[in-house]
């Protein structure tokens, strides 16, 4: 995500202030989901009621990236061809990737989770399905986008707008809107009328480069607002209630692919580019750009130190203070060594 340093992505044109805040805003945010595990853990508590309220305010955090990689990505062509952009990907990606997943292995192998004899089996299990550390599911779904984006570019600049503001308006019917409304009847939607070409995360990506690309009026803009907070409520207070009343964890109102959570990620990303011209912005950029190359050598490794912190330190996460303070505490440690790691030749390479 360079000149605007983004780990993931890599633009390579101007500062974009807002892009830059919101992938360390995200990055921080992924912390606060994993250190708030307790949510997992339904019960009918103030403290369970607090994990709910961390837990929905930090939903964007993973398809916000993907948001980013349509803004930062979708014009690469510009740059560069489809060949550089592919080994930009595998670099910056695709080895880490293949890396820290061997690293996790053997750290869940020496701490007991899993059977050193499996070692290799389990390692092309972790590559395939993601099961050695299942956070890391989301690199698969970056990769998968990275793998679409020179499809989706091949459209013309000159269409491209009326082209995502179709596909946009399509699948928002057809794959969001649609379903999220025959789940609140109760009712089985008929999967056969989604849009089988461009589908799953890929329409973040997609919004993301319309709103990056060009300027909506502003009672659009409104409307967007007003439409996310909806649908942050609606994780929040839909999940706490329902929950409540079934007395264990519904989570029909959540899952990334579900409109609550589109809602909620679309009103941030259009939120924070409408500010990218204020003071606020420039004062967050300023912080945010100190920590912004660290961002997915962060994602990688943050969970190796929850659970030396929860296991074998006993930090209580199910104390608040601990679950607010923890994740800051967690980014600028790793932020450190991180930024040691890329002085050391080779060891650069597996935080990129």
């Amino acid at each position: 995500m360079e000149s605007v340093q983004i780990n993931l992505v890599q633009p390579k044109s101007n500062h974009v202030k807002f892009i830059t805040v919101l992938t360390v805003l995200s990055c921080l945010g992924v912390l606060y989901l994993h250190c708030n595990f307790i949510f997992w853990g339904f019960s009918k508590t103030p403290t369970w009621i607090g994990s709910n309220i961390i837990e929905s305010l930090f939903y964007f955090s993973a398809p916000m990236f993907f948001m980013i990689s349509g803004a930062t990505l979708m014009d690469y062509r510009d740059r560069y061809n489809t060949k550089t952009y592919f080994k930009k990907r595998v670099a910056k990606v695709g080895i880490p990737f293949l890396v820290w997943t061997f690293i996790m292995l053997i750290f869940y192998s020496a701490i007991g989770t899993l059977l050193w004899k499996d070692f290799f089996a389990n390692y092309f299990k972790g590559i395939f399905y993601t099961n050695i550390e299942s956070t890391y599911y989301f690199i698969v779904d970056i990769l998968v986008i990275y793998c679409t984006i020179p499809f989706i570019s091949l459209i013309p600049k000159d269409k491209r707008k009326r082209a995502f503001e179709y596909i946009i308006i399509l699948i928002l019917i057809l794959n969001f809107i649609l379903p999220f409304s025959f789940n609140m009847a109760q009712k089985n939607y008929n999967a056969s009328w989604q849009i089988p070409v461009i589908t799953g995360n890929m329409i973040y990506p997609i919004i993301g480069y319309y709103i990056y690309k060009y300027d909506l009026n502003k009672w659009v803009k409104y409307i967007i607002y007003l439409l996310g907070l909806g649908g942050v409520l609606t994780i929040l207070l839909g999940t706490q209630m329902i929950s409540f009343n079934l007395g264990w964890l519904d989570t029909r109102f959540k899952g990334y692919l579900n409109l609550p959570c589109l809602l909620y990620t679309v009103s941030l990303f259009t939120l924070f580019k409408d500010l990218e011209k204020t003071r606020f912005m420039e004062k967050l950029y300023s912080v945010c750009k100190i920590f912004s190359s660290f961002t997915f050598g962060i994602y990688l490794s943050h969970k190796i130190i929850i659970i030396l912190l929860s296991d074998y330190l006993s930090v209580d996460f199910n104390l608040l203070w601990v679950r607010l303070i923890m994740p800051i505490v967690i980014f600028q440690f790793l932020s450190l060594v991180i930024y040691l790691l890329k002085k050391v030749p080779y060891l650069n390479k597996i935080v990129p």
